[in-house]
């Protein structure tokens, strides 16, 4: 299995930083909702553009559709550009609203990991201390934290909803094919 151990260190980020997501549940729930909003927005996006070219090549012309945009050319044509101009709107704000929510919640938990291991530092022995070099401990921290948070972002936004938009892409084109 080729992504197998990708899985397991997915899995255990995930229960190193489940004690510190207590209290990100709706926030959580708020950005997934928003990123199935993105991927719907994302899939219907290209209906508008296709009916008008549908329209503008004579494709189709015996469907309802069509047959309301050749009635009047210029208001349906003018319709289905603003749906289309709407639907590209929609997605931007809820794009938007997804990244800044799930930033802030993924802000908020590695913020309490932080915390966390910095107070496990400072109970750490002198000896513990005396035996890095100056700086390496403080660095360490910062940098893979940092890393982590935008690996996680990077990983929820991109690669998540990415695979989701493809399997829904892959479906329309099925239903499409099929009908």
């Amino acid at each position: 299995m080729l992504g197998w151990p990708r899985f397991q260190t997915l899995r255990r980020i995930e229960a190193m930083l489940r004690p510190y997501a207590g209290g990100e549940g709706l926030q959580g729930a708020i950005g997934v909702v928003l990123g199935i909003t993105v991927v719907a927005l994302q899939a219907l996006r290209p209906w508008p553009l296709k009916w008008i070219l549908d329209y503008v090549t004579g494709a189709h012309a015996g469907r309802s559709l069509m047959q309301w945009v050749a009635a009047d050319p210029r208001w349906g044509l003018a319709l289905l550009s603003l749906a289309f101009v709407v639907l590209a709107a929609a997605e931007s704000f809820a794009e938007f609203g997804q990244i800044m929510i799930l930033n802030g919640t993924i802000n908020r938990i590695v913020y309490r990991f932080r915390a966390a291991l910095f107070a496990h530092l400072l109970r750490q022995p002198l000896s513990y201390h005396e035996s890095r070099s100056t700086g390496e401990l403080l660095t360490r921290v910062i940098y893979d934290t940092s890393r982590l948070r935008r690996g996680l972002t990077g990983f929820l936004v991109q690669v998540v909803q990415t695979a989701v938009l493809f399997a829904v892409t892959l479906s329309v084109l099925v239903w499409h094919d099929r009908t």
